[in-house]
């Protein structure tokens, strides 16, 4: 048998599920020979509605009011897009960060290249 130390793979798997999916998932994941531990990133699904995160209520009001309800719909916005949210400035664009961070999660990174450009979020009372 090989001493060498363990390898750790990182395996990211972006679905949208719910949790019953995720965790079969995990399940797979761990019958896989010579997995011996499966650590979850998220500790909230993707489903969880963004109350959940503990913001305050500024940064709060400003994703209910961009109609920003759960992890996963905030997750898929990239910094440079919330900044574009009415009342959502650098203070608690942060704050959002850290808590995402808290749970394992993060905002979508930023395009790169010279093409790359910051649409505003646009809701339904802008119509």
């Amino acid at each position: 048998m090989n001493n060498a130390e363990p390898r750790r793979l990182n395996v990211v798997l972006d679905v949208e599920s719910n949790s019953e999916d995720m965790d079969a998932i995990i399940v797979a994941i761990s019958l896989l020979r010579g997995v011996k531990r499966v650590e979850p990133l998220l500790t909230l699904g993707t489903e969880t509605p963004i109350q959940q995160l503990g913001l305050s209520a500024r940064p709060l009001n400003a994703l209910t009011a961009a109609q920003i309800m759960t992890i996963g719909e905030l997750m898929v916005h990239s910094r440079s897009e919330l900044q574009c949210v009415k009342n959502l400035g650098r203070l608690s664009l942060h704050e959002i960060e850290q808590k995402l961070a808290s749970i394992g999660g993060r905002l979508r990174p930023e395009p790169r290249g010279p093409w790359t450009h910051a649409y505003p979020i646009v809701t339904q009372e802008d119509h």
